[in-house]
This record gives structure tokens, C-alpha cells and sequence, in this order.
């Protein structure tokens, strides 16, 4: 990662018909296989190969910006992440690329972890689903830490959904918000261009249960701010978009 950058979502992304973004989400999306899901489960010995598992459900391809973002603002993450791509920028959506952790944890426990199964109900073992969680997670959260090492740039996206202010401090409710901000901020600082080549034209490339809610303060200090309304001023003018974001710096 080269730059880190950090806004304040203020308003929808009007200027963006929301059935392009859309479109664009589904011409992208990979979601997670059944049948290469299916082939690792049914196919296994005695031991699940994790390591060949997460590379082929979490792959790393080449990106130029890391969005991390709140779940729930995925709406205007995809008219975002279809700015960018009109402005040259190969943006990076986990949920567009990878599909959700939840269906590979499903996937998992129903091969795995079910003791019993009634007609209106499927009890699971606790400890095997904890132990299909923590598997998951760090398959999850190690590709997450690649992508961002890889990216040239990273901007967090904050709106009410990814933040809230406890005791005059910017928290966040969500441990994959506060590992992506850690990660971004503790990540060497490196590029894999050269900087004094580039130009304005230069092609760079539910349940019932109640859940515990945790709040971490959010690290923003390192990440540069930008404004909201700078940063969409600079999409809609395309190729202008990468020259802001390599020259921006810390006010």
C-alpha cells in the first residue's frame, strides 16, 4: 500500500444511475462456487486442505484501491466502486469478489458440525462451530491483510453505518472496519510504480439470538482526508482521479 485516505460519505452518489452500478456489481461478482465448495468438502480426507481452500475462495488479483466499509452501505459502495472503474481505477469490494464469510461457515457446518436434525430445527455442535468460525475468520482476515498489502491505495468510507461517537471518540462496532484500519495503518508503505513517471494520462493500473456489541476507537490519524465532495468532483472528471490521489497530501 502506497496511501491511505479516509472521507465523510455526505449524501448518496446521485449523478450514478443505481442500475449501472448494479450491473456492474453482477458483471464482477464471484461468489462463492457451490460446485468448487462442494468439491473441497466431498472430497476431502481426513483433513480439509485450508490453504488451498482459502486461495480459491479468497484469491488476491491485482487491484488499485482497497474500500473498507460498512456492510450496510453497500448501495453506495457499488456506485463508488463503479466511479472508479469509469475514472481507470480497479476498485477492490470484498462482498463483489469473494461472496459473504457466512456462506463458507454455513457451507462448513452443515457438512460438519450438525448433531441433530429435526423438522423445524438443526442443532449444531458449539465447538465445532467455534472451531469453523476461527478457521474461517483467519482465512478471511489474513486475505483481507493481502489485498490491502497489495493495493496502491486504501480509502475508508465513513458513514453512520461504519461509525458512531461514544465519549466525543469515533468507534466502530464492526472488528473487520477496526482490523482494516489497523492493518492500514501498521502496513509497510511502499508503491509498485514510479512516481516520477506518472502523469495525468498514465494508466495505473438472523437470528434470534441478541449479539454482544463491542465499539473500538477507530485509527484515522494516519489516512489522509478527503472530502466527499472533492472526491466525486474528481471521479466524474475520470482521469484526473489518480493525479488527486497521488498528490493529496496531510493538511
Amino acid at each position: 500500500m502506497y496511501k491511505g485516505f479516509y472521507t465523510r460519505a455526505k449524501k448518496d452518489i446521485y449523478i450514478i444511475n443505481e442500475s449501472n452500478a448494479l450491473q456492474y456489481e453482477y458483471a464482477i461478482k464471484n461468489n462463492i462456487q457451490k460446485t468448487t465448495l462442494e468439491f473441497f468438502i466431498n472430497n476431502h480426507k481426513k483433513i480439509l486442505d485450508g490453504s488451498s481452500l482459502s486461495e480459491c475462495i479468497f484469491p488476491i488479483n491485482e487491484y488499485d484501491i482497497f474500500l473498507s466499509h460498512s456492510g450496510s452501505d453497500i448501495n453506495l459502495i457499488n456506485k463508488l466502486a463503479y466511479q472508479f472503474r469509469q475514472a481507470g481505477i480497479t476498485p477492490f469490494v470484498d462482498s463483489h469478489v469473494w461472496g459473504y464469510y457466512d456462506d463458507l461457515l454455513t457451507a462448513l457446518d452443515n457438512k460438519f458440525n450438525i448433531l441433530e436434525r429435526g423438522e423445524s430445527y438443526v442443532t449444531y455442535s458449539y465447538q465445532g462451530v467455534k472451531n469453523t468460525a476461527s478457521h474461517v475468520h483467519m482465512m478471511l482476515s489474513t486475505s483481507l491483510n493481502k489485498m490491502i498489502d497489495k493495493c496502491e491505495f486504501f480509502l475508508f468510507v465513513e458513514t453512520k453505518n461504519s461509525t458512531i461517537t461514544l465519549q466525543d471518540q469515533k468507534k466502530t462496532l464492526s472488528p473487520w472496519i477496526m482490523s482494516e484500519l489497523e492493518t492500514s495503518r501498521i502496513i509497510r508503505k511502499y508503491s509498485k510504480y514510479k512516481h516520477d513517471m506518472i502523469t495525468e494520462d498514465a494508466q495505473v493500473k438472523a437470528g434470534m439470538e441478541k449479539d454482544v456489541r463491542i465499539a473500538y476507537t477507530i485509527p484515522t490519524d494516519h489516512l489522509i482526508y478527503i472530502d466527499w465532495n472533492d472526491l466525486l468532483a474528481y471521479l466524474s472528471l475520470n482521469k484526473y482521479t489518480k493525479k488527486l490521489l497521488y498528490e493529496t497530501v496531510p493538511k
